[in-house]
């Protein structure tokens, strides 16, 4: 079987159209012209062309590397999974300028990828590798917190709590750290207790935060 009969049809159907064959003038995913209206080109490092939307579906959808049409290995096919490892590996090293680059590309290729969206929001945090941006942060969560990610919850909790990169709002705040306690995280249950300890946000209940 040929690389191109193996080409994930999950990925055909997001892109702009599907043909028969490839040919010199056909995207080797989609198998449309390349001229396609409304269609741009991305011309790989082998001198080979697709879709550039093409070219997104299959970084997305599976471990690429390398063209369809000669196999020659091209660094902008790298998937979304190895690109968010290799931001990963760098953030733990220490590089935390490299690692924010990664993870905005993780984000360009795929927005509401959870995981880039929470490092990435951790680093604009803490200023680490970027400058110090709150508010961006508190958005980067709120993506990581749409996808289900209980930790982006418990982190906008947190920054609701203070009124950092958002206007202070305890109540909303509470919601939070109901929603990731119930997910099991547990800073928010701890950070759920303290609320109900001091009033903060819900009525004052002592048993509630004991129990917490």
């Amino acid at each position: 079987v040929t690389p191109r009969a193996c080409i994930n049809s999950a990925v055909r159907e997001e892109c702009p159209g599907a043909g028969a064959r490839p040919t010199s003038n056909l995207c080797a995913i989609c198998f449309e012209c390349l001229d396609t209206p409304g269609a741009t080109r991305q011309v790989l490092s082998c001198g080979h062309e697709l879709h550039c939307e093409c070219v997104v579906q299959l970084r997305r959808r599976m471990s690429a590397g390398a063209c369809p049409l000669c196999r020659s290995g091209c660094q902008e096919l790298e998937s979304v999974r190895e690109l968010a490892e290799r931001a990963g590996r760098e953030q733990e090293c220490g590089s935390c300028e490299r690692a924010a680059d990664l993870w905005d590309d993780v984000l360009r290729l795929d927005p509401a990828n959870a995981r880039a969206a929470v490092s990435l929001g951790l680093l604009c945090e803490a200023g680490r590798g970027v400058p110090q941006d709150l508010r961006r942060a508190f958005e980067l969560f709120g993506v990581a917190h749409k996808a289900g990610h209980a930790p982006a919850a418990t982190r906008l909790g947190l920054m609701l709590a203070h009124g950092l990169g958002a206007k202070r709002d305890l109540r909303r705040a509470s919601q939070l750290f109901w929603e990731a306690h119930r997910a099991g995280d547990a800073k928010a249950t701890a950070n759920l207790g303290v609320l109900y300890e001091e009033g903060a946000g819900v009525a004052q209940n002592l048993c509630r935060a004991a129990d917490l």
